[in-house]
């Protein structure tokens, strides 16, 4: 993901992603979902969901170029719910999925910084990077959101109407407060990638 220079390469369209999101709220989830329906439910197909997640954003067409950025520390180097599981698997790993090609960038802050701080400095740069048209957002709210939220408004308040076509902030419920952002449910994409029909919800 670094070039030498040390300046961060984006793709046109950027996933920033927080495993501890996919460990600590997804998992969780699942788990209670399986007691609520009486059955099992499959682990998440992880580029299955991207795609259903990547249309939510808006990505409507195919042959998109797709970068994926996982920030975890140790405790969350392995997904508890999801399939492929280890990221050290997933790192400089590519694969097709209907709207285009996912490639992989798993990133530990360890020894420099913490997850919530690298997961706002990527974002930072993502937003203000020319190369990135479309940036999806799933953090780990209950960590760092204040962070998050933050920076967004800053940015919104900030840019024009066009750039501000470029973030969206995707969450397991509505904002406490109003905000000037774009956001969307994270929870349809997961249900449609955990195989939960709509009136099971």
């Amino acid at each position: 993901m670094m070039e030498n220079n040390n300046k961060v390469k984006f793709a046109e369209n950027v996933i920033l992603l927080d495993a501890a999101f996919l460990n600590e709220v997804v998992a969780g989830i699942r788990t209670w979902m399986e007691g609520e329906l009486d059955r099992t439910l499959p682990l998440l197909d992880l580029p299955g969901w991207l795609n259903l997640l990547a249309l939510d954003a808006g990505i409507r067409t195919e042959g998109n170029d797709i970068q994926v950025i996982l920030v975890y520390d140790e405790p969350n180097k392995n997904l508890k719910c999801c399939e492929p599981s280890g990221l050290s698997a997933l790192e400089g790993m590519a694969c097709r999925i209907p709207l285009g090609e996912l490639s992989f960038s798993c990133v530990n802050p360890e020894g420099i910084t913490d997850c919530g701080s690298l997961f706002v400095d990527l974002m930072s740069l993502a937003l203000d990077s020319a190369e990135v048209k479309r940036l999806v957002l799933v953090p780990y709210l209950r960590a760092f959101g204040g962070r998050v939220d933050e920076l967004l408004h800053k940015y919104f308040n900030e840019n024009d109407e066009e750039a501000c076509s470029k973030p969206i902030l995707f969450t397991m419920e509505q904002p406490v407060s109003p905000v000037n952002y774009k956001w969307d449910f994270v929870s349809f994409s997961l249900a449609g990638a955990l195989g939960i029909k709509p009136e099971e919800l």
